[in-house]
């Protein structure tokens, strides 16, 4: 599947710098994000997306801060942190 998403320039530009310090092409840095979140989307039991505008858009973490940090032990699911780093780690 093709999808084409027409993102800011600065969001742009970020995916851009996250892809390349990653070293990877900015398009499959991109399909790895939306797959991991539609991951995440599952293990909330969430049903995921069904089209690229029912996505939201995320708040960045403050400047200054590690957004894993900021997250970690809030998770809403039954899971503990280390199974849903398992299950992303699987994805990697």
């Amino acid at each position: 599947m093709t999808i084409q998403i027409e993102l800011s320039s600065e969001a742009e530009a970020r995916l851009r710098d996250e892809a390349t310090r990653r070293g990877q092409d900015a398009t499959e840095y991109a399909r790895q994000v939306l797959e991991r979140q539609l991951l995440l989307a599952a293990l909330r039991g969430r049903k995921p997306p069904k089209s690229v505008s029912e996505l939201r858009p995320r708040e960045p973490a403050a400047e200054g801060t590690n957004w894993l940090s900021e997250i970690s032990g809030q998770w809403p699911g039954g899971e503990s942190n280390e199974e849903i780093l398992a299950a992303l780690e699987d994805l990697s």
